[in-house]
C-alpha cells in the first residue's frame, strides 16, 4: 500500500475519503474489508508521516516533495538484506531486510534513501519497476503443512508454493514468481537429461533471448561479402604470416596475432581484432540486442552468444583461410620488452592456421611431429614465448598481480552425465595471448585517454579497509608479511610471492583474490589496480563483449574523423549495463560449475577427501576440498561431542573439554556425509 499511495498523490493532494475510495478500486486490495482497508491505510499513513514521505493538512494528504528517490538494479543475498546499484553512477546503497519490499534479485527498483543511525546511508525499496525475471528453478521441500521452493540460485529465498497438490517431494521444477514470497510450480524437470542442467541455467539467469523480427531482417540484410571499396580503404596484410590461437572447442575467433623479429633485435607485434563495428552498426536492432545481451556465456559444451551465430561464427569470425575485416594493431619492443611504438589502422586479413593452446604448448616442448607440421610458424611461436616473458617480467616490475588458480575440467558420458573431474592450469602457450591481448588494452586505452576521448574504462579500484584488515589477519596467521597500505599493489604482490612458497598456496591465493574488489566497467578512469596499469580498457574480444564493440567504434570514428562516438552520458550507462550483465554471467558459468560437482559428489557419498580449513563459524568449521575447490562444513556437533570456543583472531578453535584445537590451513582427512542440492552445501566428517 506504502507505494500505492505515493503514485495516488504523485498528480495532487486528496482527503482520507478521497484516497480510501481510490484504494477500494485496487483490485491488490479486493479481498480485503472496507475495515480492514482503512485500518490499513491509516497504518501506513502513520509510517508515512514519520518517514516524512506525506504531510498531512485539515484537508488534505500530500507528498512532502522532500523523498530522495533514485533507480538501480537491485542485488540480493541469501542473508535477506541486499543493495542496489544505482543508474549512472558506481554507488550501491544498502537495503536492510525490513525494507526490501517485493524486489527480488535483478529487479529494476525506484529507493527512497535515508541515513541511519551510525551515519552511513540506507535505502528502503519502494517501488519495483521492472521485473528481471518471471519463473525461478528450484528443489521442493515439505515443511509443516505448506510446500517451499528453494531456489538453486541462493541469491533468491525460499518461496511458498501455492499448489494445492505436490506429489513429489525434493522435485527440481521450474516455477512462476507470483511475489517475493510465493510461486506457483509450472513443470517437473528431469535434470538427468543431456544438458538439462545448462538449459535450467540460461533460463534461471535470463541469458536466452530469442532475436527480433526486426533484428532478423537487419541479419538477413548483412552482406558477409568484402567490398572492393572496402578493400582499397583498408591495408591488405593478407600475404602476411597471422594464425590464431584459442582452445579446442572454440568456435568463434575475436584475435588473431603475427610477430617478425626486426633486424635491430626488436620485435614488431601484430594483434588483428574481428571488425565487428562493420557489421553491427550503432542504434541497430542488432546493437540494441547486442548491448542486453552484454556478454558471451561459455558452459562446456554450450555457448550462449552475445552475438547470433552467423556473425560470431562466420561473418566476423577470424576463421583460417578467410578473408576477414579487421582492426590492426602493431607494436614494436626493444629486446627487453619496452614498447616503442605503435601504429593503429583497418586492416584486412587472412588467417594462416587456426592454433589451439594444447598443440602451442606441444610445440613449446619439443614436440618433433608438431614442430614439423607447422614449420613455417616453429620460430615465431618461439619469438612469441620470448617476448610474452619478457612483458610478463616488465609486467611484474610494475606492480601486476598475478593468480595460477586452476579450473575444473568435466568429463561426460554420452548421456550427459559427469564421470569424471580433473583440474586444468593455465598453459604457456595461454599466458601468450593474455600478455598481448593485455597489451594491445592497454595500448587503445593510453592513446585515447591522452587524446581526452570519451571511452569505456576497464577499471580495478583498491581493496577496502576492513577486508584488507581481515586478509592480513589471515597473512600473519601463516607468518606472511601483512599488507600495510593497500593503496599499492606492490605489496599485494610480495604476498603473492611469499604464498606461492606456501603448502596452503593455492588456498591463500583465494584468500588474497577475495580481498580484492571486482573489475568492472566504467566511463570515468579510476585506473587498474590489479594490474598496475593507469589506463586500462577492453578492445580485444568484440564478438563477445559489447565494451569492447563500442571500443571499436570510439577508436574507428577517431581515427577516421577525430570526432566523439558517444557521449559521456552514453557511456555510463552502456558501463553500468555491461558491468551488470558480465556479473550475471560469471555467476551463471559458475552455479553450473558448482551445480556438476555437487551433483557429482552425491554418487561419492562415503569415499574420503583431502581438505583445509578456511574459516570458523557458529555452526561448524568450514573447510574448502582440495580436488576441486568445493566448499563444505563439519557440524561442531559431530566432533568429539565437545564445545568449541573461537578464538579473537577467528582463526583457532578449542575443545572446552578436550583441549584439541583446529586452526585455519590446517590439512583434514574427510569423509563425505552429504550432499544437500536444496541448501547447495555438503556435509563432511573427520576422520
Amino acid at each position: 500500500m506504502y507505494q500505492d499511495i505515493i503514485n495516488y498523490l504523485k498528480n495532487e493532494d486528496l482527503s482520507f475519503s478521497k484516497l480510501i475510495k481510490k484504494i477500494e478500486k485496487n483490485r491488490k486490495f479486493k479481498e480485503l474489508s472496507y475495515k480492514r482497508k482503512r485500518v490499513l491505510l491509516r497504518k501506513t499513513l502513520r509510517e508515512m508521516i514519520k518517514n516524512k514521505v506525506v504531510s498531512v493538512s485539515r484537508k488534505n494528504i500530500r507528498l512532502t516533495g522532500k523523498q530522495k528517490t533514485q533507480k538501480g538494479i537491485f542485488l540480493s543475498t541469501n542473508h535477506g538484506y541486499g543493495f542496489v546499484s544505482i543508474e549512472d553512477s558506481k554507488e550501491e546503497v544498502f537495503i536492510p531486510r525490513k525494507h526490501t519490499g517485493n524486489a527480488i534479485h535483478g529487479d529494476l527498483v525506484e529507493i527512497s534513501v535515508t541515513k541511519g543511525k551510525n551515519g552511513s546511508f540506507e535505502g528502503k525499496v519502494i517501488k519495483t519497476i521492472k521485473r528481471k525475471k518471471t519463473s525461478i528453478h528450484g528443489y521442493v521441500e515439505k515443511m509443516a503443512d505448506s510446500f517451499y521452493l528453494f531456489p538453486i540460485d541462493k541469491k533468491f529465498p525460499p518461496l511458498k508454493l501455492v499448489n494445492k497438490s505436490i506429489k513429489d517431494n525434493s522435485s527440481l521444477v521450474e516455477a512462476e514468481i507470483i511475489s517475493n514470497e510465493s510461486a506457483k510450480i509450472k513443470r517437473i524437470i528431469n535434470i538427468e537429461e543431456k544438458q538439462k542442467d545448462v538449459e535450467v541455467v540460461v533460463n534461471e539467469f535470463n541469458l536466452h533471448k530469442e532475436l527480433s523480427e526486426s533484428a532478423l531482417k537487419e541479419l538477413d540484410g548483412i552482406n558477409c561479402e568484402i567490398s572492393d571499396e572496402d578493400k582499397r580503404q583498408r591495408v591488405d596484410l593478407r600475404e602476411k604470416i597471422i594464425f590464431t590461437i584459442d582452445g579446442d572447442d572454440a568456435k568463434d575467433f575475436d584475435d588473431a596475432v603475427s610477430l617478425e623479429k626486426l633486424k635491430d633485435g626488436n620485435y614488431l607485434l601484430g594483434v588483428h581484432i574481428a571488425d565487428v563495428s562493420h557489421y553491427v552498426k550503432k542504434g541497430t536492432f542488432l546493437d540494441k540486442e547486442a548491448l542486453e545481451r552484454g556478454v558471451s556465456v561459455y558452459f562446456p559444451e554450450k555457448v550462449i552468444p552475445m552475438l547470433p551465430p552467423k556473425l560470431s561464427e562466420n561473418v566476423c569470425s577470424l576463421n583460417p583461410n578467410e578473408d576477414k575485416l579487421a582492426l590492426s594493431i602493431f607494436l614494436e619492443f626493444n629486446e627487453e620488452g619496452k614498447l616503442l611504438k605503435t601504429k593503429f589502422f583497418q586492416s584486412i586479413i587472412k588467417s594462416k592456421f587456426r592454433m589451439t593452446y594444447k598443440n602451442v604448448e606441444k610445440i613449446l616442448q619439443g614436440d618433433k611431429n608438431l614442430i614439423k607440421k607447422y614449420s613455417k610458424i616453429y620460430k615465431t611461436i618461439i619469438w612469441m614465448h620470448e617476448l610474452a616473458e619478457k612483458l610478463w617480467n616488465r609486467r611484474k616490475e610494475d606492480g601486476s598481480l598475478d593468480f595460477d588458480l586452476p579450473e575444473p575440467g568435466f568429463y561426460l558420458d554420452n548421456a550427459g552425465k559427469i564421470f569424471k573431474i580433473d583440474i586444468n592450469y593455465r598453459l604457456s602457450s595461454e599466458r601468450i595471448i593474455e600478455e598481448f591481448m593485455l597489451t594491445a588494452n592497454a595500448t587503445v586505452a593510453t592513446h585515447l585517454s591522452k587524446m581526452q576521448v570519451p571511452m569505456i574504462y576497464r577499471i580495478h579500484e583498491e581493496p577496502d579497509a576492513k577486508k584488507l584488515e581481515n586478509l592480513n589477519n589471515y597473512l600473519k596467521h601463516f607468518g606472511i608479511p601483512i599488507i600495510k597500505n593497500g593503496k599499492q599493489s606492490y605489496e599485494f604482490q610480495k604476498a603473492l610471492k611469499k604464498v606461492t612458497e606456501c603448502e596452503n598456496s593455492l588456498f591463500l591465493q583465494l584468500m588474497i583474490l577475495k580481498s580484492l574488489k571486482l573489475a568492472k566497467y566504467s566511463h570515468e578512469n579510476y585506473g587498474h589496480y590489479g594490474l598496475a596499469k593507469q589506463y586500462y580498457t577492453h578492445f580485444t574480444s568484440p564478438i563477445r563483449r559489447y565494451p569492447d564493440l563500442i571500443m571499436h567504434r570510439v577508436l574507428k570514428n577517431f581515427l577516421i574523423s577525430e570526432q566523439q562516438e558517444y557521449t559521456p552520458e552514453e557511456l555510463k550507462s552502456i558501463s553500468n549495463l555491461s558491468s551488470f550483465n558480465e556479473r550475471n554471467g560469471d555467476d551463471a558459468e559458475n552455479f553450473l560449475t558448482k551445480w556438476r560437482i555437487l551433483r557429482y559428489l552425491k554418487s561419492k557419498l562415503g569415499e574420503r577427501f583431502s581438505g583445509t580449513i578456511s574459516k570458523f563459524n557458529s555452526r561448524g568449521i568450514e573447510v574448502i576440498l582440495d580436488e576441486n575447490f568445493i566448499e563444505g562444513k563439519i557440524p561442531y556437533s559431530d566432533i568429539d561431542r565437545d564445545y568449541y570456543i573461537i578464538s579473537k583472531s577467528k582463526l583457532t578453535i578449542k575443545g572446552k573439554r578436550s583441549g584439541r584445537t583446529f586452526k585455519v590451513g590446517q590439512k583434514l582427512d574427510l569423509t563425505l556425509s552429504s550432499v544437500d542440492l536444496k541448501k547447495m552445501e555438503i556435509l563432511l566428517s573427520l576422520n
